[in-house]
């Protein structure tokens, strides 16, 4: 990345100013975000190729609690987190009660996820949401934008659970040797479907930070 940088500046020297690097980081953002998810599953031994559809299907849900539904957005936001939620637990439900390969259960619930987010808004464009809403996608926090604001948190956050919680010793060793895991006492079926969860709701997230940064659902 660093190598790439200096060929970017080199080339074309208003790579790095100020506006640039803003715009960069606002659409790395939300990668960023659903990265802090898929380092969970695949430190559990694990891949989600679901990601994208799990954001679209919260998105809808979101987008639908407030239009359709009448929600205030607090609870619309619940309503997608809960539907990320679900969706991640379903493809940990598969994968470990039912051992199915993480590969074919998640290729094939990213077209039913997709499939019921297209059902539901049918083809319509959900948009003008409130500035509560806004906020999280083109608001400001001391003059950064909200969408930087909380990939960082998710990254701190993450990176704390991972390096020194006992949540992420454990994942380390589920994705490391599941039989030794076992052996030790560590619910390996559990922390697998916890991390799936994880990455619904990171995805929620991205839905989130997305809707509010188009202000639209598409």
């Amino acid at each position: 990345i660093i190598i790439l940088s200096v060929v970017m500046i080199s080339v074309e020297p208003a790579f790095f100013n100020i506006g640039n690097v803003k715009a960069i980081s606002l659409d790395v953002s939300i990668i960023m975000i659903l990265g802090v998810g898929m380092t969970a599953v695949i430190t559990a031994r694990g891949i989600d190729l679901s990601i994208g559809a799990i954001l679209t299907l919260s998105s809808v849900a979101l987008a639908a609690s407030i239009k359709d539904f009448g929600l205030p957005v607090p609870l619309a936001i619940v309503v997608c987190l809960m539907v990320g939620a679900a969706c991640g637990f379903v493809n940990g439900f598969l994968v470990t009660k039912l051992r199915m390969p993480d590969f074919i259960v998640t290729l094939s619930t990213e077209l039913v996820f997709r499939g019921l987010a297209l059902i539901y808004a049918g083809g319509a464009v959900f948009f003008a949401f409130p500035k509560s809403l806004t906020f999280f996608g083109r608001g400001q926090l001391f003059g950064i934008p909200m969408p930087i604001i909380i990939f960082i948190v998710m990254v701190i956050l993450g990176h704390a659970v991972f390096a020194f919680h006992k949540i992420g010793y454990r994942l380390h060793a589920v994705g490391g040797n599941p039989a030794a895991a076992r052996r030790l006492g560590v619910n390996v079926d559990r922390y697998r479907i916890g991390s799936y969860v994880t990455m619904g709701l990171l995805a929620a997230i991205g839905g989130i930070v997305l809707t509010g940064r188009l202000d639209a659902v598409v």
